[in-house]
């Protein structure tokens, strides 16, 4: 009979370490999700569109730690731990299993409470729950217990002994080490936390500003939301009269882009393209080459793209855009993932926004230009002039002109 090696104290057991390694690969891999969707805002997760709990959770200011997003510190933290598994394996030797558990006890108390941290955030202050983030912190408080309930702490006699592998004094050791990591990252959190800026629209529809390309400061005191196609005529008019809102108001209005161009050719929602749009999906691409090329050139760009009565030739565009911003960094630009997702997500935003907007009863549906001024107000299609708008701006965001 072939009898297995008993093992070593303090190295647990292969269904634990198997339990423990399964919960944090799960976690791992939604960290990596939800790090994924915040740099591109078009990644379409089961659950998480552009009008659920999880988009106004990550839209909110506590999704980010020092300009990244949450998830990202979190995957390090799940990496300790996969490492910590391995240091307390029946291969390890005894210091090195010390060291392991000495690990574990202070990223499970670190886990444990920035569980508590986030769940608090979420129903006190957000009022809204991510499914995924859920998810994430289940899987830390289980670590958390697992590694509390099979952690060999012992007196000084016993982890001498042999009879366990680390003492009292150790593990609070490392439990008061991972207290004060998390009470670092919660400052750290609270002191760097993004501005959030946001607009609930129709359908509650959660938008963070920080990723989108801004007319103005992303500081500005009030931001709206502006749809538009740079082939459209209705929208070169709208597009003028912001212009004049924005010279009436100064730095406490800036405009938030979103493109939606009307050719099928990148817009599902139509089955053909109107002449006057056949340019409209690569107009659309160039301008947002051009934002994340050189953010600071893309107002020139914008205003030079809707100078004319008829829209601009991709040929003429990409030229000035090249002038603008260079050619090779345009060329580099035109390549990033992030334009053709960043247009899809505007594209099915517009179509949520119409389909919930009701102007005389009816559903707005594609209707372009459409402007969200604020939570229960949206401007579809041109103001009859530029005094309509102020107005509706005055009236709804509680602006006043800088000047007589």
């Amino acid at each position: 009979m072939i009898r297995s090696e008993p093992r070593p104290p303090g190295s647990p057991s292969r269904a634990w370490c198997s339990v423990v390694i399964l919960l944090t690969l799960v976690a791992l891999g939604t960290c990596g999700l939800l790090v994924y969707r915040s740099l591109y805002s078009g990644l379409a997760l089961p659950g998480c569109g552009p009008v659920s709990p999880c988009a106004e959770v990550m839209a909110s200011g506590w999704s980010s730690w020092l300009g990244l997003p949450v998830a990202g510190p979190a995957m390090i933290v799940y990496v300790l731990v996969l490492t910590g598994v391995v240091w307390i394996g029946p291969t390890a030797s005894a210091r090195v299993r010390r060291l392991g558990w000495f690990s574990l006890i202070a990223v499970a108390v670190l886990l444990f409470h920035v569980a508590g941290w986030f769940l608090g955030l979420q129903w006190k202050v957000l009022g809204v729950w991510c499914k995924y983030c859920l998810l994430v912190h289940l899987c830390g408080v289980l670590i958390a217990v697992l590694v509390f309930w099979r952690a060999p702490i012992g007196s000084r006699r016993n982890a001498k002994s042999g009879l366990g592998s680390i003492r009292y004094r150790t593990a609070c050791g490392a439990a008061s080490l991972g207290l004060a990591a998390t009470v670092v990252l919660v400052a750290v959190q609270i002191w760097s936390r993004a501005p959030q800026y946001r607009i609930l629209g129709y359908g509650d529809v959660a938008i963070r500003f920080e990723l989108y390309p801004i007319i103005g400061s992303h500081r500005a005191r009030q931001i709206v939301l502006s749809f538009f196609d740079y082939t459209c005529p209705h929208c070169r008019w709208l597009h003028g009269f912001l212009d004049q809102a924005r010279r009436r108001y100064g730095q406490a209005l800036s405009i938030a882009v979103a493109p939606v161009p009307l050719d099928a050719s990148c817009n599902q929602h139509f089955s053909k393209t109107e002449p006057m749009h056949r340019d409209a999906c690569e107009l659309a691409r160039i301008s947002m080459a051009v934002w994340r090329a050189d953010s600071n050139r893309f107002e020139v760009f914008d205003r030079w793209l809707f100078e004319l009565d008829k829209p601009r030739s991709p040929a003429a565009a990409r030229w000035f855009a090249a002038e603008l911003v260079g050619a090779e960094d345009l060329a580099q630009a035109m390549e990033d993932p992030w334009i053709d997702s960043f247009i899809d997500s505007q594209i099915e935003l517009n179509r949520l926004i119409g389909q919930a907007a009701l102007v005389d009863g009816r559903a707005v549906g594609q209707v372009l230009p459409k402007l969200v001024v604020s939570r229960n107000h949206l401007i579809a299609g041109r103001p009859s002039d530029a005094a309509d708008l102020f107005g509706v701006l005055e009236k709804h965001l509680d602006l006043e002109p800088i000047g007589p």
